[in-house]
């Protein structure tokens, strides 16, 4: 679909016409080094082979002249040229053997001295690993694995009043699920078990300041928020939706160079940092692809993120304005800086690039390029994908820390590699935050949006925002098992509005 490029200050590479030129030069390197180099090696050495067996000949006819003469009686007369102490001397002698005559094989001793010569087994063994670092060299290149791996993007998603109406849309969930632990509670209480020990525990942690609000569904890295599937109003879902379907699909589309009906949230949160609560959060990366994060508010001091280069040990802040989305692949470390007063309100996304649909299987209209190509997306994939948990049961525990194999040495490999990806990808990309829109264009630029979405959104399939959330893929991009949480909430799932 068109998108309003004209209000960029910062232009995304353009990736069809950056494939297609990988695609061209891939064929070239192909085609020399299948056609052209073994043609030359075989070359190269047939003319060391013909050099040194000039020399060789040469070197005879100097040490030794054979001149053959008859001698009567079928004998024949060789005179020899030697040197004896320095002095050219002829000797005369007679080869008493009879000869018989014979004809030539001519063919033999034309093909004796125009033989070809061997090439070493190791010479073309060597040639294919030079082509296939080239090959790897060209993907390592692409669009995908350098001018988007390590940047984070800064763009404007919501209108002022559309901030305030998400906020809203926030506290009237938190205090409807401060309502049902009450509720749960009240019942348990009646119940006078001691079944529900666990349970009794998890919703007085929801009833703790601030009421309604979630403080554990991240175990590692736990932040007080709200699950917008599970928490949220279904007109408030409709909305929201409406709303990522125009902006945020074709900004992630565009930066990306991913087709937007790939795109589905794994995880999507209302999060909440306080000057007396939680303030901040610990460096991490994200359990996804593609991650967005949009500030909602401004009446706070300190906040922002943190981005991290972790080759030089450098970072930089970002400090958005509300309504600004920054979007990131989501192997870049980060962390949230602390909020020293106030309250900071921010909408997080976790969003995975589909290269199926995890059910039906059916094909997204991605390239190989964002995919299989693209070793940041390789690194999630390999990292999610061949994770064991520990748990068993219908739903994986989100809060497991899990393992990538049973078998401690394939574990300790694996983990490695996924390691050694991540920094290859640091490596091999440039980091740092680039705005796209300057801030007098935002409003503008958010209305173009809304309007190429109105004319041409409504013809293709757009991104799964609900029901594909919380859920683990196989390798092959198949479905392998839902989270705990989808488990307990099954109705919450079931569309996408």
């Amino acid at each position: 679909l068109p998108f309003p490029e004209g209000f960029l200050a910062h232009h995304p590479p353009k990736f069809e016409e950056e494939w297609q030129q990988i695609i061209r030069n891939s064929l070239l390197v192909t085609f020399f080094f299948i056609a052209l180099a073994p043609s030359l090696v075989k070359a190269y050495y047939n003319s060391k082979s013909s050099g040194r067996s000039a020399n060789e000949s040469s070197a005879s006819e100097d040490e030794s002249l054979f001149a053959s003469m008859p001698s009567g009686n079928g004998k024949m007369r060789v005179l020899t040229r030697t040197y004896i102490n320095g002095k050219e001397q002829i000797i005369a002698t007679v080869d008493r053997r009879k000869t018989k005559k014979t004809k030539p094989n001519s063919i033999c001793e034309k093909n004796d001295d125009k033989a070809a010569a061997t090439v070493p087994s190791f010479v073309f063994i060597l040639i294919n690993m030079v082509y296939l670092a080239c090959l790897v060299m060209l993907i390592a290149h692409s669009p995908n694995n350098t001018a988007t791996a390590r940047k984070v993007f800064l763009a404007p998603l919501l209108k002022p009043e559309e901030t305030e109406l998400i906020i809203k849309m926030a506290n009237n969930a938190a205090e409807h699920s401060a309502q049902i632990a009450k509720d749960e509670l009240a019942l348990l209480a009646l119940s006078n078990g001691n079944d529900g020990e666990s349970k009794k525990e998890s919703l007085e942690k929801v009833l703790e300041w601030p009421a309604g609000y979630k403080k554990d569904r991240h175990a590692s890295y736990p932040t007080t928020d709200l699950n917008v599937v599970i928490d949220f109003s279904t007109e408030d879902k409709a909305t929201l939706k409406r709303i990522l379907d125009a902006r945020l699909s074709p900004l992630i589309e565009r930066v990306y160079g991913i087709s937007r009906d790939s795109i589905r949230a794994n995880d999507m949160f209302f999060v909440r940092y306080d000057g007396e609560g939680q303030q901040a959060l610990n460096v991490h990366t994200d359990s996804s692809h593609i991650s967005f994060n949009v500030l909602l508010n401004d009446e706070f001091e300190g906040g922002g993120t943190r981005f991290h280069n972790r080759l030089d040990s450098t970072h930089e802040d970002a400090r958005p304005k509300p309504g600004q989305v920054l979007i990131n692949n989501a192997m870049v470390h980060h962390e949230g800086l602390p909020t020293t007063k106030g309250t900071r309100y921010i909408l997080v996304g976790f969003m995975n690039v589909d290269v199926k649909d995890p059910w039906t299987s059916s094909r997204k209209n991605v390239s190989w390029f964002s995919t299989y190509l693209s070793f940041p997306w390789l690194t999630v994939c390999l990292k999610e994908a061949l994770m064991v948990s520990k748990q068993t049961g219908a739903g994986v525990n989100r809060n497991e820390v899990p393992v990538f194999s049973k078998n401690f040495y394939i574990n300790s490999l694996l983990s490695h590699s996924v390691v050694n990806f991540s920094r290859i990808g640091d490596a091999s990309a440039p980091h740092g935050i680039v705005s796209l829109v300057n801030e007098e264009d935002s409003e503008a630029y958010i209305d173009a949006l809304e309007s190429v979405h109105e004319n041409y959104g409504k013809q293709l399939e757009g991104a799964r925002w609900y029901s594909g959330q919380q859920i683990f893929l196989n390798l092959d991009g198949t479905f392998r098992a839902l989270w705990q949480h989808r488990t307990d909430n099954p109705d919450k799932f079931r569309d996408d509005l």
